[in-house]
Order: C-alpha cells, then structure tokens, then sequence
C-alpha cells in the first residue's frame, strides 16, 4: 500500500474494513521505511502529476493546507498552535525524537518551506517500522 505519509493509517484501515466485512478474521498491518535526506518524492500521484511537479511533498501538503483554509477558515496560527502542542508532549517524552518545548511565536518566525506551511510546522524524516495485528470478536 502506497499513501505517501499516509500509508501506514491507510493500511491499518483496509486490514480493519477486511476484518468488519467478514472477509478475514485476522489480518496484519505492517510497515517500514528508509527516508532519504531532502525532499521526497512522492510515487502515489499518478505519473503525469508526478511529471508536473505535484510529488514534491510540501507543495502538495501546502496545496491541501491552503484548501482546508479556504473550507473551514483556520489559519496559520491554528496550524502553529498544533506544532506548539505537539513540541510540548514531546518535551514530556524522553522517547521523542524533538523533546524541546517551542512557542507560537518561534513556530510563526521558522523559515517558510511551501506557504503557508513552516519548517516547524514539519514533521522530520525518519527511518522506523511499525506493525499491527488485527482480530474479530470472538463470542
């Protein structure tokens, strides 16, 4: 399953559609990736918007961020306010790759990436694995 950044929740969801629909009773989620340095090129558009430049992640990330924009009126802030919340559980989490705390202020003055999403408002590549076992009820 390819979904870009979504792969892994798209994965999980089929396995549990698979399960709900009676088609399997148990069925296994798993995933795994090596992320290169730079940008990343995404192979789940279709090649001719592959071609035309719409793979290259933040753009298209930007795209769709300036869409839910438009649809629901949030703003760059709302978007911050996310970065500021998720850097602050992260500071809790002797796991988490960034365990700094950052302020609104810090998210808003980051480097522009693909208006008018910020690098702060990134998530950073990494390399992991993750896997998932799903089952029926069982009466």
């Amino acid at each position: 399953m390819e979904n870009a950044c979504s792969s892994g929740s798209s994965a999980f969801r089929l396995a549990y559609q698979a399960i709900a629909t009676g088609l399997y009773d148990v069925a296994i989620a798993a995933g795994f990736e090596t992320s290169p340095q730079g940008l990343i090129k995404s192979t789940a558009w279709p090649e001719w918007q592959r071609k035309m430049g719409f793979n290259v992640q933040p753009a298209a990330y930007a795209l769709g961020a300036v869409r839910y924009m438009e649809e629901t009126g949030a703003n760059e802030e709302d978007f911050a306010l996310v970065t500021v919340k998720n850097r602050k559980n992260g500071a809790l989490n002797p796991n988490a790759r960034f365990q700094k705390p950052v302020t609104l202020e810090e998210v808003l003055a980051s480097r522009m990436v693909a208006k008018p999403l910020r690098l702060l408002h990134a998530c950073p590549l990494a390399d992991g694995g993750a896997a998932v076992i799903l089952c029926s009820r069982t009466n």
